[in-house]
């Protein structure tokens, strides 16, 4: 990944396409050092776009593993969630 600063990437953009579109370089735009912007191949972006569309089913299917409806046969707590029995204080029976 490449970091250029927002004026020398104006200067040469078309230099910096080429980059990304022949090489598939990664170019993160900065201004006075902070990156800013970025330009990327196409297909990076196509692949984001996949994963924000996919991402909220994915978060709703480990939200039902992680918390199984309980009235569900077969489900509920796994032993490892269910809490074994304290101790009885020292010094009684």
């Amino acid at each position: 990944m490449i970091r250029v600063a927002l004026k020398a990437a104006q200067r040469d953009l078309g230099a910096l396409v080429r980059a990304v579109e022949r090489d598939g370089e990664r170019i993160v735009l900065t201004r006075r050092g902070h990156p800013v912007a970025a330009l990327l191949p196409y297909g990076a972006i196509a692949a984001l776009d996949l994963l924000e569309r996919l991402l909220p089913d994915v978060a709703e299917m480990a939200a039902a593993l992680s918390d199984p409806d309980p009235s569900a046969p077969g489900l509920g707590p796994s032993p490892a969630r269910r809490r074994a029995p304290a101790p009885p204080p020292e010094g009684l029976p």
